[in-house]
């Protein structure tokens, strides 16, 4: 699995499974997505980088997180 593919399985998960308003932290969010997604082989030094990515993202605006899942390709218009 590339980090693209990673990436967006870890946007789909927080757009559509992850409220705005969530109080989850960002490893209880991370280990739930993992859970789901089955993603148990990703590289430990990757981790930091999604969990930054979570952080970054749990708490935004899910149109515009929609928006921009659009224009990187994850989901189509």
């Amino acid at each position: 699995m590339t980090k693209y593919d990673l990436y967006k399985s870890i946007t789909l998960f927080l757009l559509y499974q992850v409220p705005e308003n969530t109080s989850a932290s960002n490893v209880e969010i991370y280990k739930v997505w993992r859970n789901m997604s089955g993603n148990f082989l990703v590289d430990d030094t990757f981790v930091a980088s999604l969990l930054e990515y979570v952080h970054a993202k749990k708490h935004e605006d899910r149109n515009v997180m929609k928006a921009l899942a659009q224009i990187d390709g994850f989901i189509s218009n």
